[in-house]
């Protein structure tokens, strides 16, 4: 048996501690190298799925924002429609109109909104979207109920300016429609109209927008003015000191026509007034109390 020295000893040893760390590092380098080969397509994934997720979430602030603006517009617009609607119920005095019919009332302070760098779900933008489609469609529904009320305003307002409403001369009524005592005659009479008595050469205006059909002396109305409005009304104004109207003229309501005399079959100083619907004299009274 041969004995070996301590130094050969010492050599093999090492070099047994070399081998196996060797084989240790190649075990560990195959491993890595099986790893890297077999799950680098689940590598390649994750990079992958985690890029595609920042894009939709931009993509998701991006629509949040926009689908913000829009309900941000469509909001001023119900503002700007209830304020219109508001006006128009203060002039007409229509009140079928009840906001609380139509709009989803909301309120409160402002709120906080989604911060861009936090996740939004696409539950956030379904209900956003929710919302502004409701309010799109309610504000559509409005601008149409908004647009009946105008074509009703401008009917009644086309109606109202050619209605011969208000007094057409400063002065009191000193002689009222029907029958009465005939100042001249002492007998029962019909009297088609009112007499307004006025301080002489008071202005007498048209009580409605009309035409002038006759300007002149007729008989005991002595000198006369006949405006003929729409919807059937005609107005008569006699015992003028002075007619300025013309035959055909257009006028508006308050245009001065005459002015206040004693012409004609008359005791004084006044305005003989008339009001015709389908040339038949109907009481003026209750058109004297209108106001224009």
């Amino acid at each position: 048996m041969t004995k070996v020295s301590f130094t050969e000893g010492r050599l093999r040893f090492w070099m047994g501690a070399l081998v196996s760390v060797g084989c240790l590092l190649f075990a560990n380098l195959g491993v890595f190298v099986y790893l890297y080969v077999v799950d680098r397509g689940s590598v390649f994934n994750y990079l992958s799925f985690k890029s595609e997720n920042t894009r939709m979430k931009q993509e998701r602030e991006v629509d949040f924002k926009s689908l913000r603006r829009q309900f941000e517009d469509v909001t001023d617009q119900h503002q700007q429609t209830i304020a219109r609607m508001a006006e128009i119920e203060t002039i007409t005095g229509f009140r079928n109109f009840d906001p609380k019919q139509i709009l989803s009332a909301q309120g409160g302070p402002e709120g906080r909104y989604q911060d861009s760098q936090g996740a939004i779900s696409q539950a956030q933008l379904a209900d956003l979207r929710r919302q502004v489609d409701q309010i799109d469609d309610e504000h559509r529904e409005i601008h149409d109920r908004l647009q009946k009320i105008q074509l009703f305003v401008r009917a009644n307002e086309e109606r109202m300016r050619n209605t011969p409403v208000g007094w057409p001369v400063n002065g009191w009524v000193s002689s009222t429609f029907g029958w009465r005592r005939d100042p001249w005659s002492g007998r029962n009479e019909h009297h088609d109209g009112v007499d307004i008595s006025a301080w002489y050469g008071t202005p007498i205006r048209a009580s409605g927008d009309g035409t002038v059909r006759t300007a002149a002396r007729n008989g005991g109305y002595g000198q006369m003015v006949v405006l003929t409005h729409n919807y059937g009304y005609e107005t008569y104004y006699g015992h003028m000191s002075r007619v300025v109207a013309k035959p055909g003229l257009t006028v508006s309501r308050g245009d001065i026509i005459g002015y206040v005399g004693s012409s004609g079959r008359s005791t004084g100083a006044h305005m003989h007034y008339e009001i015709r619907v389908n040339n038949r004299p109907v009481d003026p009274w209750p058109y004297l109390g209108l106001m224009p």
